[in-house]
């Protein structure tokens, strides 16, 4: 039979892991003059945004503007750390919010994947992929944003954000003028 002291101690680790991963939950059972504690981890179907469009240049070139302080400064928004090199880190500056995020997948022409890593918004753990490929001459873009599990306000204004963010960075790849966060052709 499990001690009291036992169960105590055994609450006490599944609150400390609840505290670190939200996805852990317990089932306390009973039988015949014992406890048993169960611990599992439930992970919560995430509900991702996805994107895919089209852009009039080739996937190099989509790829530098999504990898250059220049380009992500002329589409998206003022970044601090240089370029976005597989294993660097990448800060986003939005008025007062920022974001930091790893480079965790860099295959030039092909694939660019961020995880946020730091955040004055609740996005911490969240990824952002982009795949490219050629398409009818074009750049396809398939854009994938990973971390919500419900569909809430903060969902819709990500979503939202992107739509008009990726329309940006076609603009830019295709005229050269991009619509970055902050800059004279943002439009709010």
């Amino acid at each position: 039979m499990i001690s009291f002291e036992r169960l105590t101690n055994l609450l006490k680790f599944y609150k400390e892991e609840k505290d670190r991963n939200p996805f852990y939950t317990i089932h306390l059972h009973y039988a015949v003059n014992w406890w048993s504690l169960v611990f599992h981890f439930n992970p919560l179907p995430m509900i991702p945004i996805c994107h895919l469009f089209h852009i009039n240049t080739s996937t190099l070139d989509v790829f530098n503007a999504l990898t250059s302080q220049e380009g992500l400064s002329a589409w998206y928004t003022k970044t601090e750390n240089g370029n976005a090199q597989e294993g660097e880190h990448v800060t986003f500056h939005y008025g007062s919010m920022q974001v930091t995020a790893a480079i965790k997948r860099y295959v030039p022409g092909e694939c660019l994947e961020w995880e946020c890593v730091a955040s004055s918004l609740p996005m911490v753990g969240h990824t952002f992929r982009f795949d490219l490929d050629e398409n009818d001459g074009k750049t396809r873009v398939r854009f994938a944003h990973h971390g919500f599990d419900v569909q809430d306000d903060m969902y819709a204004n990500m979503n939202y954000s992107w739509a008009k963010y990726l329309e940006s960075l076609r603009q830019y790849c295709q005229t050269g003028i991009g619509e970055a966060f902050g800059s004279q052709h943002y439009r709010i």
